[in-house]
């Protein structure tokens, strides 16, 4: 069950489960914490805690008039964190998530015991990512036009029919303002120039695969916090089957895995 607190002057909802060190999930564009569903509840269950939230403006948190940057959204997050006295944490981000991840370890390395980036970058000056193509195309008709247009985009051949239509209903939720406003300041990310990504990384990864994201199979970019040489957590993989399997992750901060 969502919970729901205020941090910054805005309600957030979040869900926290289980016990032990905490592994904090953050989603992506226009998504909500349902996304992490599957791999907040095996991870619960495996002796972790589990923190997921919406971001402001997503899911079941507040829509606010302002404050729709990878920074803010990062400082939200820190905020969480102190407001539910959880200190050290391992960040799980997808997407626009791994942005807000990248940017609160700058912000808070000592708080960071490792990243998980799924298919994530650190900035879009080029103009690469789908969103972007949604929010420039937004600008000469109906963003929900341009949302539908490019929608598929985020998808394989192989992804199933009912697994494009619960992400597209999920996605939907998120009204037009926030998405458009996060999306233009990827291109922005603060510091200037200063991120843990490679620009290039996006490309090596490949196209998100949303049915990949719902089995917990995605592509993965693991790495640890600048500064530490604490061991990464270990990433759950759900089989074709629908079982959980698991896959260790761990490293020092000399080495650097993609």
């Amino acid at each position: 069950m969502s919970n729901a607190i205020s941090v910054n002057g805005v309600r957030y909802a979040y869900t926290l489960s289980g016990q032990g060190g905490v592994v904090v999930f953050l989603h992506g564009w226009m998504c909500n914490q349902e996304f992490w569903r599957l791999q907040r509840d095996f991870f619960s269950s495996q002796g972790c805690g589990c923190l997921a939230l919406d971001f402001r403006g997503h899911g079941k948190s507040e829509v606010t008039n302002a404050g729709y940057s990878i920074e803010q959204l990062a400082d939200d997050v820190w905020e969480i964190l102190k407001a539910l006295n959880i200190d050290q944490v391992v960040l799980v981000g997808h997407s626009m998530g791994g942005m807000v991840a990248q940017q609160f370890c700058l912000n808070h390395a000592e708080q960071v015991r490792g990243l998980v980036w799924v298919t994530t970058l650190a900035a879009d000056r080029g103009n690469r990512l789908i969103s972007k193509r949604i929010e420039l195309d937004s600008r000469q008709e109906k963003f929900s036009v341009a949302f539908d247009r490019h929608f598929d985009l985020w998808f394989s051949n192989r992804t199933s029919g009912d697994v494009r239509a619960w992400v597209k209903t999920q996605m939907r939720l998120t009204p037009e303002a926030p998405a458009l406003s996060l999306v233009r300041s990827y291109a922005n990310p603060s510091p200037p120039g200063d991120s843990l990504s490679d620009p290039g990384d996006w490309d090596s990864v490949g196209p998100f695969n949303a049915c990949q994201l719902q089995r917990g199979t995605c592509p993965t970019h693991s790495r640890v916090g600048p500064g530490t040489d604490r061991r990464l957590w270990t990433l759950s993989h759900a089989g074709e089957n629908g079982t959980n399997q698991s896959a260790a992750a761990s490293f020092s901060s000399q080495e650097r895995r993609r």
